[in-house]
């Protein structure tokens, strides 16, 4: 029994419906201060960033890919971009994990492609994880666009909507959201 359990037994008799609010748990954040900067503080002080990132590189790393789509004059339609994203975050992923400098990153899909990095090639393409527009879907693309950095697939640019996910700086100047 726990000093907390202890606490609880020795006190008055509790309706059955009362159930106590402290639980203890084994974890890295044993007096929840974590939880206090990861939802509370942080995005008054930082908003739109995510803090599950320590480098701002998969940030360049999104809005890269976005205007590399562009410039490669790729279908404008949600199916292929997020194609691109997945693999490239795949090729992406696969070449951190095999750093021979131990980069000490842990890229989008690190667990699906620990085993396989580990190998001496060659290498299957593959998709970094199974969600629609991978990573980027995942933790990216709503801190870039609240940035500004990208403009959503339904963006109004004029009179027509915008069919897929842009940089922003691909948008003329004269037509900038």
């Amino acid at each position: 029994m726990t000093a907390t359990s202890e606490a609880i037994a020795d006190q008055a008799p509790m309706p059955r419906w009362i159930v106590p609010s402290l639980r203890e748990s084994e974890g890295r954040d044993p007096l929840g201060l974590q939880t206090t900067t990861q939802d509370r503080l942080m995005p008054l002080l930082l908003p739109g960033i995510l803090e599950l990132s320590r480098r701002a590189r998969y940030f360049a790393f999104h809005a890269f890919l976005l205007d590399e789509y562009r410039r490669r004059r790729l279908p404008a339609d949600y199916k292929s971009l997020s194609m691109f994203i997945l693999r490239c975050e795949w090729d992406f992923g696969l070449a951190v994990q095999r750093c021979p400098n131990d980069c000490g990153s842990s890229p989008v899909g690190a667990r699906r492609l620990s085993d396989l990095a580990r190998g001496s090639g060659p290498f299957p393409r593959g998709e970094s994880v199974e969600s629609s527009f991978g990573g980027y879907g995942l933790y990216y693309r709503s801190p870039l666009t609240e940035l500004g950095i990208v403009a959503r697939a339904g963006t109004m640019l004029g009179e027509q909507p915008i069919p897929i996910d842009v940089e922003q700086s691909s948008i003329p100047v004269d037509q900038k959201l």
